[in-house]
């Protein structure tokens, strides 16, 4: 899947509703499993699981934005190895752009710094997690296709 321009500039005056936010979420493996983090209570969507990243800032990469976010969130060095593939989300009152990228884990050790939790889980093992519905497909993506992406583990 190739990368598509996101339209983030979007400089309509309808409101929020037509903003679409840029994020960049890190698929990160070490040794098989994948680390994954559990929204705070009082976010949007708190309590759920996602792929850790966040919004990316004007003029940043998205390489940029996940190291970013990554240390800020889990207090972890990465390294962004590849893209994966790119999603369109719809909530209620926001839109979301995410881009999917493979990482590795470079250095430190994950902290709940910006999140409830974290665990490192086994590819196979992700359906267990209640995600935030925009990742669910992804999950799909990555079950089926687990081999391809991670070297078959």
């Amino acid at each position: 899947m190739k990368k598509k321009k996101s339209g983030s500039k979007n400089k309509s005056r309808r409101g929020r509703k037509d903003k679409v936010n840029e994020v960049g979420c890190a698929i990160i493996e070490n040794k098989g499993k994948l680390l994954i983090a559990q929204r705070l209570p009082g976010q949007f969507l708190g309590g759920y699981w996602e792929f850790p990243g966040g919004k990316r800032h004007d003029q940043e990469s998205m390489a940029a934005c996940l190291t970013r976010e990554i240390r800020e969130e889990l207090g972890i060095e990465i390294r962004v190895l590849k893209f994966l593939f790119q999603m369109y989300h719809e909530y209620p009152g926001k839109r979301v752009l995410l881009d999917f990228y493979l990482c590795r884990w470079v250095s430190g050790e994950p902290a709940r710094l910006e999140c409830l939790n974290f665990a490192w889980v086994p590819v196979l093992d992700l359906k267990k997690y209640n995600f935030v519905p925009a990742d669910t497909a992804v999950i799909n993506e990555l079950t089926e296709k687990r081999f391809y992406y991670f070297g078959g583990i």
